[in-house]
């Protein structure tokens, strides 16, 4: 948010007003995501396949 608005990027400054919208977004899911945990709870291993801080 800092460098948002430091940067003075209009870019960025509208990706972060969309923040608080996806924040509630993916709250509202929370049922289901915790649903379709539930299934792997038992599991001993896993992998996971992903790129970036955000998907690991």
């Amino acid at each position: 948010m800092l460098s948002a608005a430091l940067s003075q990027d209009v870019d960025q400054r509208r990706a972060l007003d969309l923040a608080p919208a996806l924040l509630s977004q993916t709250l509202a899911q929370a049922d289901t995501v915790i649903s379709a945990a539930a299934a792997y709870r038992e599991a001993e291993a896993c992998v996971v396949i992903g790129r970036g801080y955000n998907y690991a």
